[in-house]
Protein backbone atom coordinates (compact mmCIF):
# COMPACT_ATOMS: atom_id res chain seq x y z
CA UNK A 1 0.00 0.00 0.00
CA UNK A 2 2.69 2.35 1.03
CA UNK A 3 4.72 1.66 -2.21
CA UNK A 4 1.52 2.78 -4.80
CA UNK A 5 1.02 5.88 -2.58
CA UNK A 6 4.65 6.66 -3.45
CA UNK A 7 4.19 5.72 -7.05
CA UNK A 8 1.17 7.68 -7.22
CA UNK A 9 2.65 10.61 -5.72
CA UNK A 10 5.63 10.76 -7.77
CA UNK A 11 3.69 10.43 -10.79
CA UNK A 12 1.73 13.60 -10.57
CA UNK A 13 4.68 15.13 -9.90
CA UNK A 14 5.90 14.13 -12.97
CA UNK A 15 3.37 14.95 -14.67
CA UNK A 16 3.31 18.41 -13.56
CA UNK A 17 6.50 18.78 -14.36
CA UNK A 18 5.92 17.48 -17.87
CA UNK A 19 3.09 19.69 -18.08
CA UNK A 20 4.95 22.89 -17.15
CA UNK A 21 7.88 22.60 -19.41
CA UNK A 22 5.65 21.88 -22.71
CA UNK A 23 3.84 25.13 -22.13
CA UNK A 24 6.86 27.18 -22.09
CA UNK A 25 8.01 25.75 -25.36
CA UNK A 26 7.48 28.88 -28.28
CA UNK A 27 6.47 26.11 -31.07
CA UNK A 28 3.38 26.80 -32.77
CA UNK A 29 1.61 23.60 -34.21
CA UNK A 30 1.59 25.68 -37.31
CA UNK A 31 -0.60 24.84 -40.44
CA UNK A 32 -0.70 21.27 -42.18
CA UNK A 33 -2.27 21.24 -45.45
CA UNK A 34 -3.13 18.40 -47.52
CA UNK A 35 -3.01 17.36 -51.59
CA UNK A 36 -7.38 17.74 -51.56
CA UNK A 37 -7.38 21.51 -50.63
CA UNK A 38 -5.50 22.15 -54.00
CA UNK A 39 -7.68 20.09 -56.01
CA UNK A 40 -11.09 23.11 -55.93
CA UNK A 41 -8.86 26.15 -56.39
CA UNK A 42 -4.83 25.91 -57.16
CA UNK A 43 -4.32 29.36 -55.24
CA UNK A 44 -4.35 28.65 -51.63
CA UNK A 45 -4.49 31.47 -48.68
CA UNK A 46 -4.36 31.27 -45.16
CA UNK A 47 -3.83 33.79 -42.08
CA UNK A 48 -1.59 33.22 -38.98
CA UNK A 49 -0.93 35.35 -35.98
CA UNK A 50 1.92 34.64 -33.81
CA UNK A 51 3.63 35.87 -30.95
CA UNK A 52 7.43 38.12 -31.74
CA UNK A 53 10.29 34.79 -31.04
CA UNK A 54 7.83 32.35 -31.41
CA UNK A 55 8.50 29.68 -34.48
CA UNK A 56 5.78 27.78 -36.38
CA UNK A 57 5.94 25.80 -38.93
CA UNK A 58 3.99 25.18 -42.38
CA UNK A 59 3.52 21.87 -44.18
CA UNK A 60 2.06 21.18 -47.46
CA UNK A 61 1.24 17.98 -49.38
CA UNK A 62 3.77 16.85 -51.89
CA UNK A 63 2.99 15.21 -55.59
CA UNK A 64 6.34 13.94 -56.65
CA UNK A 65 4.83 12.87 -59.56
CA UNK A 66 5.94 14.33 -63.01
CA UNK A 67 8.69 15.94 -61.18
CA UNK A 68 6.25 18.76 -59.15
CA UNK A 69 7.83 19.95 -56.03
CA UNK A 70 7.56 23.04 -53.97
CA UNK A 71 10.16 25.63 -54.01
CA UNK A 72 12.46 25.09 -50.73
CA UNK A 73 13.03 28.43 -50.14
CA UNK A 74 10.43 30.76 -49.06
CA UNK A 75 9.61 33.93 -50.64
CA UNK A 76 8.75 36.80 -47.84
CA UNK A 77 7.94 39.85 -48.22
CA UNK A 78 9.48 41.20 -45.01
CA UNK A 79 11.85 39.79 -43.79
CA UNK A 80 12.44 41.92 -40.79
CA UNK A 81 9.43 40.04 -39.28
CA UNK A 82 9.42 36.36 -40.27
CA UNK A 83 12.49 34.27 -41.29
CA UNK A 84 12.91 30.77 -42.48
CA UNK A 85 14.81 28.58 -40.22
CA UNK A 86 14.38 25.26 -42.72
CA UNK A 87 13.11 23.04 -44.73
CA UNK A 88 12.99 19.52 -45.38
CA UNK A 89 11.30 16.28 -46.96
CA UNK A 90 9.22 13.74 -45.33
CA UNK A 91 8.18 11.39 -48.01
CA UNK A 92 5.13 9.57 -45.99
CA UNK A 93 5.53 6.36 -43.82
CA UNK A 94 3.29 3.79 -45.99
CA UNK A 95 4.96 1.12 -48.20
CA UNK A 96 2.78 1.67 -50.40
CA UNK A 97 3.54 3.83 -53.32
CA UNK A 98 1.24 6.84 -54.35
CA UNK A 99 0.61 8.45 -50.96
CA UNK A 100 1.92 12.00 -50.72
CA UNK A 101 4.53 13.32 -49.22
CA UNK A 102 4.98 16.54 -47.00
CA UNK A 103 6.99 19.75 -47.80
CA UNK A 104 8.04 21.21 -44.41
CA UNK A 105 9.27 24.49 -43.31
CA UNK A 106 9.70 26.12 -40.11
CA UNK A 107 9.63 29.54 -39.98
CA UNK A 108 10.52 32.49 -36.82
CA UNK A 109 8.64 35.26 -35.86
CA UNK A 110 11.25 38.02 -35.47
CA UNK A 111 9.12 41.12 -34.67
CA UNK A 112 6.09 43.14 -34.63
CA UNK A 113 4.41 43.59 -37.96
CA UNK A 114 2.89 41.98 -40.97
CA UNK A 115 4.65 39.38 -43.92
CA UNK A 116 3.23 37.17 -46.39
CA UNK A 117 4.93 34.01 -47.34
CA UNK A 118 4.81 32.54 -50.93
CA UNK A 119 5.34 28.86 -51.79
CA UNK A 120 5.19 27.73 -55.27
CA UNK A 121 4.88 23.78 -56.14
CA UNK A 122 5.65 23.29 -59.94
CA UNK A 123 7.86 21.43 -62.25
CA UNK A 124 11.52 22.17 -62.79
CA UNK A 125 12.62 24.87 -64.90
CA UNK A 126 12.30 24.40 -68.79
CA UNK A 127 9.46 21.81 -68.01
CA UNK A 128 5.44 22.49 -68.43
CA UNK A 129 4.09 24.08 -65.57
CA UNK A 130 0.53 23.49 -66.18
CA UNK A 131 -1.34 22.47 -62.65
CA UNK A 132 0.76 25.03 -60.39
CA UNK A 133 -0.16 25.21 -56.95
CA UNK A 134 0.64 28.22 -54.97
CA UNK A 135 0.39 28.93 -51.41
CA UNK A 136 0.40 32.20 -49.76
CA UNK A 137 0.31 32.42 -45.79
CA UNK A 138 -0.23 36.16 -44.44
CA UNK A 139 1.44 35.99 -41.07
CA UNK A 140 0.69 38.80 -38.44
CA UNK A 141 3.29 39.05 -35.61
CA UNK A 142 2.52 40.56 -32.50
CA UNK A 143 4.45 41.84 -29.28
CA UNK A 144 5.93 39.13 -26.90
Amino acid sequence: MQKSIIYFRFSIITLAILVVLLAGCSRSDGLTIDCDVFEDNNNQMAEITVTAGEEFTVSLCKLSNYGYRWSEDAVIDNPAAVQQLSYEYDPGRSPMGGIPGKDIWVFRALEPGNAVISLEHTQPSGMNTRGIWAYKLAVVVRPD
